[in-house]
Parts: structure tokens; sequence; C-alpha cells
């Protein structure tokens, strides 16, 4: 009987949405160096995409997984042309996989993942995160939200994983295979946080229908707020969460350029530790607006967001300002 556990951190600093939690609980487990290295220039930029059928608001826009930068090392299996999902010994391949040290994605069945709100009850394709597991139990370990609502590090017996992917509602059977990177010395990259901060400040982005993107998605997410209200329905505290985590990679970024020499100002600093104030004020908000349904609280919520654009349309160019500087000062040197 043999038992093999990959690291993996149960409380990743990002998880609104699952596919963020994913990646980031595997980089804290295992990384040496200061997570704001590998943070710096990500999650700055935001998305509002009113026509989205499940996530209309998102900060998570590219390289997902740090594939770019190779702090993790990733294989793909695509398995549509070798098994059908009904022959196919997934235990056996997910298990071989974690043996070798890789963390194993991909997307199943949650109708016969236990913990899950479709367990035993409906047809759900969702994605999983498996990181280790238990010959004496007869379970992977894995991590990802369960019906009450939390992200948590949880199992699922080789039975009920073998069934949620054979019975898979489509012909393509692909796993994604992850693995940090030990060897690469992990450095912020500057340019790139100017570059991205440039974007969020002027609302750009790759604009298809009716998105938008930076500080205009911001204030479109507030107005969504008050559509639910004239609608009388609930708001997707997704949302409001991950604007939560927003602001607090926006002040950590800024607390981790000041230590590392930028020249910002304190009150700058100062606003945005308010900016996470107001908006971790606002998350609650939308979770009593979702319990009383009181119509006047989706207001409150977009002027909050208001007041947290606008202190950053203010506040944002001086840091811009400062990293156009330093990227000078180094092509001079």
């Amino acid at each position: 009987m043999a038992c093999f556990t990959l690291p993996y951190d149960g409380n990743p600093l990002l998880k609104a949405y699952q596919y963020m939690a994913y990646p980031l609980g595997i980089i804290q487990a295992n990384i040496k160096d200061d997570l704001m290295a590998v943070l710096c220039d990500r999650y700055i930029n935001c998305h509002f995409e009113p026509d989205h059928p499940t996530i209309m608001f998102d900060i998570a826009l590219y390289d997902r997984w740090f594939k770019n930068r190779k702090i993790l090392l990733t294989e793909t299996d695509d398995l549509t042309n070798t098994v059908t999902t009904q022959e196919a010994d997934f235990v056996r391949l997910i298990r071989e996989r974690l043996s070798n040290g890789w963390y194993v994605n991909g997307i199943c069945n949650e109708e016969f993942i236990p913990g899950k709100n479709a367990f035993g009850r409906y047809y759900y394709r969702h994605d999983f995160l498996v990181y280790g597991y238990d010959d004496e139990t007869n379970t992977f370990h894995a991590a990802g939200y369960l019906k009450d609502g939390f992200f948590h590090l949880y199992e699922i017996p080789y039975q009920q994983m073998q069934k949620a992917i054979a019975t898979l509602d489509e012909e393509a059977v692909v796993f994604q295979y992850y693995r940090f990177n030990h060897e690469l010395h992990l450095t912020p990259d500057f340019p790139d946080t100017l570059r991205q901060l440039k974007r969020y400040v002027d609302s750009v982005g790759e604009n298809t229908g009716n998105s938008c993107w930076g500080i205009t998605a911001v204030r479109k997410l507030g107005k969504l707020f008050t559509t639910c209200a004239a609608e009388k329905v609930r708001i997707d505290n997704r949302y409001t969460e991950c604007l939560v985590e927003h602001k607090l990679l926006m002040r950590r970024r800024l607390e981790y350029l000041y230590d590392n020499g930028l020249p910002i100002p304190l009150d700058v600093i100062s606003s945005a530790v308010d900016n996470q104030r107001t908006a971790e004020t606002t998350h609650l908000l939308g979770i009593k607006y979702n319990k009383t349904m009181k119509l006047s609280i989706p207001e409150t919520m977009r002027k909050n967001l208001e007041k947290m654009c606008v202190v950053e349309e203010s506040t944002m160019p001086e840091v811009i300002r400062q990293l156009e500087n330093e990227m000078q000062r180094e092509k001079n040197i």
C-alpha cells in the first residue's frame, strides 16, 4: 500500500474562483522567494464581460498557470484518440503522474464527487486538481470548492473519480500536469508591472462584444449591482470577493515596490489600504443584500466602487511615473 502527497497550500491568497486558487496553492506550497516576486505583475487588469454565462468580472486574464515564465512546468495528455472514457483506467493514470511529481488537473462530472453540490443529483462538468493519493483508504487528495461554498482540501474515492471522468459527456479527455520549477530563481518583472498598471488605469484590453477592461470594468461592475436591485435578483458574491482580492493585491504590490526602493508616497499606499477596506465592506454589503434583498444596498455598493475608482485615478499615475523613472534609470546604467 502506497501513500503519496505533493505540497499544496489549502489557503491560496486568491480564491474567488477555483481556477485562480489551483495554481497559487501549488506555488505558495513550494516557493522559497517572496510571493510578490511572482504576483507583482499579475492580476492587475480587470475584465467585465456582461454576456459571459457564468463569470462577468475577472482579474485572472492571461497565463493563469504561470507557464510563460516557466514557474509551473506543464505537460498534457490528450487521451481522445487512444482510449474511450469507458475503457480508460483513469485512476492508474493519475496515480502514475502524481508519483512522478506532477499535479493533475482536468475535467470531471461532479455528480460522482462527494461533497460537491451536484453529487448524486445531476450532471455537472467542472475542473479538478489532485495533489496526492492514499492506497490504504483508496482516495485521492484534492483541492476545490465544496457545497458549503468554501475552498477545501478533501478526498475523492478512487471508484468515484473513475466514474466522474468516465461519464463525461464529451469526446475529448485531456489531463494537464503541472510541476513547480524549483530551478528557477524568481525575480519581479517590473517592466510588465508598469505595462499592466498602464492598461488598468487607461482601461485598455482586447475588447470583444460588450466587454471592457481596467477601471472602466470596475465601474461596470458597480452598475451591475444596481441592475440586480432593479431586477430584484441576487448578486454573485464571487465578484465582490474577486474585487477584495484585487485591492488586497494592489496594496501588497505597492508595499512591495516601496520595499524594493521605489519612492512611492506613503499616502498613496495608505489610499490602497483604504480601498482594500472599502472593498471588504462592499463584499459584506453584497452578502447582506442577498440575505435581505434590501434594494437600497446595491446603490451603496456602486458608490463604494466609484470611490475606489476615483482614488486610483488620482494615485496610480504617480506609481506609473515612478516606475517609468526607474526603468529609465536602469537603461542609463
